[in-house]
């Protein structure tokens, strides 16, 4: 009897030791995991403020989503557009291309014909000055006699009148002046003034005695084309000096 009390004994106190030893265990463990409970939580509480600063970055990124997406759907709209307008513009281009080269084509003909006309001008200028030189002659007329050869193509006479309506009658603009510059060719003679003497003779004058110098016949000329409506000047022409109105 006493060996299984003390047996009984036994085995309690180490019941008793191994509940000590396991709740020592379960105070550590519990221990242990209150704290890693507590960084838990404390992990947790972060990953909730991560998640609220998240949700608000996508909320945020949404919106500059929907943003982008209709300024694409824009852009793509203005790209439509210009693409057309671009094969309008090529057509176009196409177009211009082809003038130009027909215009770049009418420009070599051009060019070779202003060559060929500048070769003409060239020759016919040498031929001029040549008989320029062998044609000038000197003038006796008296510069300061100018203005009144001139004021004389504006004198007015009935009867001059009445030969240039006659001799105007033709009705082409060439055809009045070769009527009249004949009429003065055939039917004024020349007289030449007498050496070192200039006569001023008017063109009234000149009409009724039918003769006169160069410079009569020019006025007496220019008298009848100012009365027809045309617009004349004289020249006067000797080796250095041209005296013009």
């Amino acid at each position: 009897m006493n060996k299984i009390i003390k047996v009984t004994g036994i085995l309690l106190i180490l019941a008793l030791a191994v509940s000590i030893y396991e709740i020592n265990n379960y105070r550590d463990l519990y221990k242990e995991t209150e704290q890693k409970y507590g960084s838990l939580e404390n992990s947790f509480n972060e990953l909730s403020y991560s998640f609220e600063e998240l949700q608000k970055d996508h909320d945020d990124l949404l919106q500059r989503m929907e943003s982008l997406q209709n300024s694409f759907d824009n852009i793509q709209r203005e790209y439509n557009t210009l693409h057309e307008k671009y094969g309008d513009l090529q057509d176009k281009y196409a177009d211009l291309e082809d003038q130009y080269a027909e215009k770049e084509k009418e420009y070599v003909d051009l060019e070779k014909k202003y060559v060929t006309l500048e070769e003409n001008y060239k020759s016919l200028k040498k031929r001029y000055d040549e008989l320029e030189k062998k044609y000038t002659f000197s003038s006796s007329i008296d510069p300061s006699l100018f203005h009144v050869y001139t004021e004389m193509i504006s004198v007015y006479n009935r009867d001059i009148a009445d030969l240039a309506n006659v001799l105007g009658n033709e009705k082409s603009f060439l055809g009045k002046i070769d009527s009249i510059f004949n009429y003065v060719s055939y039917h004024i003679n020349y007289a030449p003034d007498p050496q070192n003497i200039e006569i001023i003779q008017s063109p009234i004058k000149t009409y009724q005695i039918k003769r006169g110098d160069c410079e009569d016949q020019a006025i007496f000329l220019a008298c009848l084309l100012k009365i027809e409506g045309y617009r004349v000047r004289l020249n006067f022409v000797d080796r250095e000096h041209t005296f013009d109105d």
